[in-house]
């Protein structure tokens, strides 16, 4: 069956999945659930159709880290994948069709990660699918790991941790899905999930009160945009609050469940500096990585 190409997906492909664990959750921090509310109704609604357990994490982040609270997607996405044998990350932003199948049969034990070009060429991370599997646990263990780490330019964004899944796509060679699982560039394209970002922003009316949700965020960007860098540690720290006040344990697993996971990416190829000042010893820690 060619998925890639959208054909129809057979009830018969779905036997042995009906009793599979599904989660499905959209971050709507900072209004942006109610900016997208449209768009999130089409998720519920999705989820309510297919039986999929669904949750939009809509509570405030750490002021300290400002735009990069975007991590908690990745953070978020571990935990729930720890839980369930499937897992779909929504931005808010993201619409899905009346028409759009279950999704659990573009997945597979051999492409247990789902990713689809964004209108860059490049991998879009407002829409993601994983089985759980080895592979898939490791795969966004490395991702969470790369909080903070450096990047080449060729993967950088500029912020946030698109650029880090985009290169950890090409290094593991991952296979991309069709554009009808994320469209985030073509109007006419008859697709499963739209994706209102980039060029396709201007399709999506703001009414009533997602037009003054969305006018709050604009203003709050150009704060968050001017905050200061937080160093590995410290953005570690203030994720770890925000994720055990905002995310329900029985959906997301522990934050430390999910730091045992990935300690050990955290401190890979870490070397530490010794200086000595006024008979004091102070350390400094590097992160390591090869930018190619």
């Amino acid at each position: 069956m060619n998925y890639q190409n959208g054909e129809n997906l057979s009830s018969e492909s779905l036997q042995g999945k009906s009793n599979s664990s599904v989660c499905v959750f959209s971050l709507g921090q900072y209004g942006y659930d109610v900016a997208f509310g449209r768009a999130v109704n089409t998720q519920k609604t999705y989820c309510d159709k297919n039986g999929y357990d669904y949750v939009c994490i809509n509570q405030d982040g750490s002021e300290l880290l400002g735009r990069e609270n975007i991590w908690l997607k990745a953070f978020s996405f571990l935990g729930a994948l720890k839980n369930y044998d499937y897992v779909l990350y929504l931005d808010t932003d993201v619409e899905i069709k009346e028409t759009a199948p279950p999704f659990l049969d573009i997945l597979s034990d051999d492409r247990p990660v789902g990713l689809v070009a964004g209108h860059s060429g490049r991998v879009n991370a407002g829409v993601i699918y994983a089985k759980r599997t080895q592979f898939s646990l490791t795969f966004f263990s490395e991702w969470v790991s790369s909080l903070g780490k450096p990047i080449s330019v060729r993967h950088d964004v500029g912020w946030g941790e698109n650029g880090h899944l985009i290169r950890l796509a090409e290094k593991y060679c991952i296979p991309l899905l069709d554009t009808i699982w994320n469209n985030t560039f073509d109007p006419n394209l008859d697709d499963y999930v739209r994706h209102y970002t980039g060029p396709l922003r201007r399709e999506y009316e703001f009414i009533g009160d997602e037009a003054i949700a969305w006018s709050k965020i604009q203003k709050a960007l150009e704060v968050s945009k001017r905050s200061a860098d937080v160093d590995i540690l410290r953005s570690f720290s203030e994720l770890k609050k925000v994720y055990e006040k905002n995310l329900q344990t029985d959906i997301f697993a522990s934050f430390n469940s999910i730091w045992e996971q990935v300690r050990s990416h955290v401190f890979s190829g870490l070397e530490t500096c010794s200086v000595y000042s006024d008979d004091k010893t102070f350390h400094s820690v590097y992160i390591v990585e090869n930018i190619e």
